[in-house]
């Protein structure tokens, strides 16, 4: 029920009450003071209603003003939160750009001083494929195709280079661009099969470069678990790599 309506009861209940008072059937046994301040009572009761009414509306204004307020600052702040939260989400492809970036410009370093430190002999070797010094060329002329961008170049020079079986410290560097180029070529499956194969060369150089790239291979084919799993492996075997700043800021 609400508040008029109880009022208006009570004030009906009053009136009956006053009426009921002032016509008894025994006046003699009322007299005419007592008839005069039951008059009175019933006038400060009423007033005093009519006070409480009024401050009831006023509280209930209030009250009403305040849950306003109250759900434009709720309003407020889910916006607020929505906003941090796109900053935050804006925040992390940034992150996740700059170490691509960072990544890209390492990878090509590397490439660059590899091609330096590959040194040239005017011996001749007779071997019965390529000699150390046609594989080396054949190597660089490999690793320039993918300075260059021409992935399906590259490949086939690193690919035909492996399989020459020739014995030399080059051929894991052979097997990691191999795997760095399907990388690139975004068939990640591929990629992470090749980059396995890095392994097998247990004193490659390359090691920690095919942790990295094989993580983020899982990465992006969305096994979070596996890319993971590797950048653990990366940062506790491998804990002077160059790699290993950028593996804590990825594991999750």
């Amino acid at each position: 029920m609400s508040f008029k309506k109880k009022y208006r009861y009570l004030l009906l209940s009053i009136g009956i009450l006053f009426i009921c008072s002032c016509s008894n059937t025994k006046p003699l046994s009322l007299s005419n003071q007592n008839a005069e301040t039951l008059k009175v009572d019933s006038s400060i009761i009423l007033d005093t209603l009519n006070h409480n009414q009024n401050q009831l509306i006023y509280f209930d204004e209030k009250n009403k003003y305040y849950e306003s307020k109250l759900n434009k600052l709720n309003n407020k702040i889910i916006l607020i939160e929505q906003k941090l939260g796109e900053i935050e989400s804006e925040n992390s492809i940034i992150v996740e750009s700059l170490l691509n970036i960072e990544d890209n410009i390492k990878i090509l370093s590397n490439s660059y001083n590899e091609i330096a430190q590959i040194s040239f002999t005017d011996e001749i070797n007779d071997l019965p494929l390529l000699s150390t010094e046609d594989f080396k060329e054949r190597y660089v002329e490999s690793l320039a195709f993918y300075q260059n961008g021409k992935w399906e170049k590259s490949l086939e020079g690193f690919k035909y280079l492996l399989t020459l079986g020739t014995d030399t410290d080059l051929l894991d560097n052979c097997q990691y661009w191999i795997g760095e180029i399907y990388y690139k070529l975004k068939k990640y499956h591929h990629a992470i099969e090749e980059f396995k194969k890095v392994f097998l060369y247990v004193d490659s150089n390359k090691i920690d470069d095919a942790l990295y790239k094989l993580s983020k291979s899982y990465a992006f084919l969305g096994d979070y678990k596996n890319a993971n799993k590797v950048l653990v492996q990366l940062v506790e075997n491998h804990p002077n790599s160059e790699y290993v700043t950028n593996a804590k800021e990825l594991i999750k």
